[in-house]
């Protein structure tokens, strides 16, 4: 399987992990109660050089950010041409951040994260 494929079967899995859970009556994809959402720590700007057709535009990305503090599959949902969709994704596989918590206990989400690029 190409590695476009392998991360959206994971993101598929994952969806439907979440909704057993849900319908199971455990509130898996809830964060109700007792929780946090992931913080980030340091987010480093992408440093865009390349110049845009578009005053500005969007690189969009699913991201799996885990329980235990490091970014998972990325998945594209929009992407932008000459190298500024790869920009994006290599400048958030150095993402840090502090996981979501639910009841005191780190947990795995799955986040859209965008990048707003635009012309010099």
């Amino acid at each position: 399987m190409s590695a476009p494929l392998t991360v959206l079967n994971f993101f598929v899995e994952y969806y439907k992990w979440l909704a057993q859970k849900d319908q199971d009556g455990q509130n898996a994809s809830s964060l109700k109660g007792s929780a946090s959402w992931a913080t980030v720590v340091n987010l480093i700007p992408p440093g865009y050089k390349e110049k845009m057709r578009e005053p500005k535009d969007v690189v969009r990305l699913l991201v799996y950010l885990g329980a235990d503090g490091k970014v998972g599959p990325i998945l594209v949902l929009k992407g932008l041409p000459n190298g500024l969709t790869e920009k994006a994704i290599e400048n958030l596989q150095q993402l840090k951040f502090t996981p979501a918590r639910k009841n005191g206990v780190p947990i795995n989400v799955v986040r859209i994260v965008e990048y707003t690029v635009t012309a010099l």
